[in-house]
């Protein structure tokens, strides 16, 4: 692995909505996209006594963004973290994700 702040300005990614110079001490060597901010209902588990499970809807925010570190090109993460759940896939890993989701959503829609 090299220092990131060696690559050239040219190598920041279009969707890369950082504020950086690559030369730049500073620069932790990532390229980031705007982060999206998206409302949702998600569940919260519990255990109750005597062991039964329930499951409570909540309001909660997710933030979904994109990410890469310079010195690997290859490699973009997609990022949904929200404050109990988070998850760092890769682009190839989200597109699959995304068409079965379209699937689900088409059949139960």
């Amino acid at each position: 692995m090299h220092d990131p702040r060696t690559q050239p300005i040219s190598a920041c990614p279009v969707w890369c909505a950082t504020q950086h110079d690559h030369a730049d001490e500073e620069w932790d060597g990532h390229h980031t996209s705007a982060p999206v901010v998206v409302p949702a209902v998600a569940a919260r588990i519990s255990q109750v006594t005597g062991g039964t499970i329930e499951r409570h809807a909540e309001v909660a925010e997710f933030t979904v963004l994109a990410q890469r570190r310079a010195d690997e090109p290859a490699d973009t993460w997609i990022i949904i973290e929200g404050e109990r759940q988070w998850m760092e896939i890769t682009l190839e890993s989200a597109r699959r994700i995304y068409l079965e989701l379209g699937r689900l959503l088409a059949r139960v829609d």
